[in-house]
């Protein structure tokens, strides 16, 4: 069930977590957009899947906070990956680059879930190949999630 955005976080909250994790001296070198989903708790997830299965859905990004702040993490997570893009002259690969973090915060969902099982780090690459397996509880429950698999 998706809830009301705005009810979920506060403005700016996950860019900072986000920006934070990058910061740090030991990510900065190797990070991948999986390692930063994988430190994140339970709560913090099902907040940011709940945010980004609005934005997979069409909710407006304009003069919304909450979904603004998912912007500013594909942005970030993007560039803190290597990609030097000048998102505000492509809104192409700005859309991309949006839609791939969602897929990548509900991948990971339904990976903690014992759905699928991620046999590499999930990156923000859009050539990169995501290697998993779906789990036997995951064939048993395919009508859970299999929108999600194409």
């Amino acid at each position: 069930m998706i809830r009301d955005m705005n009810s979920q976080a506060h403005p700016r909250r996950f860019s900072k977590m986000l920006l934070k994790y990058i910061m740090n001296d030991d990510v900065t070198r190797s990070f991948l957009i999986g390692n930063w989903l994988e430190s994140l708790d339970n709560d913090d997830l099902d907040c940011l899947c709940s945010i980004t299965e609005e934005i997979l859905l069409n909710a407006p990004l304009k003069h919304n906070p909450i979904a603004e702040d998912i912007l500013i993490c594909a942005k970030y997570a993007y560039k803190a990956e290597g990609y030097n893009i000048d998102f505000e002259n492509d809104m192409e690969i700005l859309d991309s680059a949006l839609i791939t973090f969602c897929y990548a915060a509900n991948f990971e969902a339904i990976n903690r879930q014992g759905y699928v099982q991620i046999l590499n780090t999930l990156s923000m690459n859009p050539d990169a190949e995501l290697t998993f397996k779906i789990t036997e509880l995951g064939i048993k429950n395919k009508d859970s999630f299999k929108d999600f698999i194409h």
